[in-house]
């Protein structure tokens, strides 16, 4: 073995010219196979395939924002807040000139907001924790709950504001599953 590899060691140490192609073919085929090599980034691609733990990859997949990076603007006044969003908005499109970011949204989009809640009401069950569940038999035991839920209804429904609050009412009317949807915020 050791009389192989001396003897191509002899060949090319005569031969310096053909060892720099050998050696640029060989990094041209090393760089054209890292560019070529693709991963994912996706643990769902981990998770046992079955049945039962197929609902749980579903809602993985779903709720998953790879490559993106939220920031959360909190306080007590609209319209700062309002103004600090612009302000960093204004501030990130000056700063970066590289063009990182392709896609910075600084507003609010109702309509992802409501498409994840839709998709929360419609998997409530599996953002359900233990304590929810011991929180809803307790709130279901007591004798007026149900009559009480559906009076404040009746009351809101009264509002010139009901249109907005219809959807709710038609997905949890006994508001039992707001805890849950209160963890999203």
């Amino acid at each position: 073995m050791n009389r192989f590899f001396l003897a191509i060691y002899d060949f090319l140490s005569k031969k310096k010219a053909l060892s720099i192609v050998i050696l640029l073919i060989v990094t041209a085929l090393c760089v054209f196979s890292a560019l070529k090599l693709d991963y994912k980034e996706n643990i769902a691609d981990f998770l046992p395939t079955d049945p039962e733990k197929e609902k749980y990859t579903s809602v993985y997949d779903d709720l998953s924002n790879q490559g993106q990076i939220t920031i959360i603007f909190s306080g007590d006044d609209m319209d700062e807040l309002m103004s600090a969003l612009d302000d960093f908005e204004s501030n990130w499109e000056e700063l970066d000139t590289a063009l990182l970011v392709n896609d910075l949204r600084c507003k609010i989009d109702e309509g992802l907001v409501f498409e994840a809640i839709d998709f929360m009401r419609q998997n409530q069950p599996l953002f359900l924790t233990d304590d929810d569940y011991k929180r809803m038999d307790s709130l279901l035991a007591e004798p007026d709950y149900v009559a009480t839920c559906m009076q404040n209804i009746k009351r809101m429904l009264a509002f010139p504001t009901a249109s907005f609050v219809i959807e709710g009412v038609q997905a949890d009317p006994l508001n039992l599953y707001s805890p849950a949807l209160q963890r999203l915020t």
